[in-house]
Formats: C-alpha cells, sequence, structure tokens
C-alpha cells in the first residue's frame, strides 16, 4: 500500500467522517490503489469504506493468478450470471 497516493484534504474532512464510502476502481490489478485510498478515508474519519471494482486484471504467470485462471474450466459466458448461474436475460 502507498500511503502517499492519496489524501483527503482538511476541507473535506468533515465530508467523510461518520460516513460509509464506495470506492470505485476501473480495474483491479493487486489492489494496493484501492486499498490505499479506503485506508486513507478510513484515517479521515469514515466509518466504512466499501470498494467495487469492474474488472479484474488478471495474469497467468503470477501463482495467485494462475490459480484461479486454472480452476475456470467452463467457456464463458456473459449472459450467465457469475453469482447465481442463472441467464440473465431470462432473469
Amino acid at each position: 500500500m502507498r500511503a502517499d497516493r492519496f489524501a483527503v484534504s482538511r476541507d473535506h474532512r468533515e465530508r467523510v467522517r461518520g460516513r460509509h464510502i464506495l470506492l470505485l476502481d476501473d480495474t483491479w490489478v493487486s489492489g494496493a490503489k484501492i486499498q490505499s485510498a479506503a485506508v486513507t478515508l478510513r484515517d479521515a474519519g469514515a466509518s466504512r469504506v466499501t470498494a467495487l471494482c469492474v474488472a479484474r486484471w488478471c495474469r497467468v504467470d503470477w501463482d495467485d493468478h494462475k490459480a484461479l485462471l486454472d480452476s475456470c474450466t467452463d467457456p464463458y459466458d456473459p449472459f450467465i450470471c457469475p453469482v447465481s448461474g442463472k441467464n440473465c436475460v431470462e432473469g
């Protein structure tokens, strides 16, 4: 994590203090950026921080990523919900 990458200015701390903050990130690679931002927000007084990432960047040459990719044996189907396993179009 990099504590020096993010800051909450004194002018905005009151907007953060005691609140549940949602962080949005476009791509998760190592998690260092979103974790650093979350720690900064907690240090500024946020009561909770939730992180939501749109996509995950996976590298087959990283051991933990390789294990995840190797466990995906079914062909990818964008119409199948990854949570329920149901067809997303039909509900």
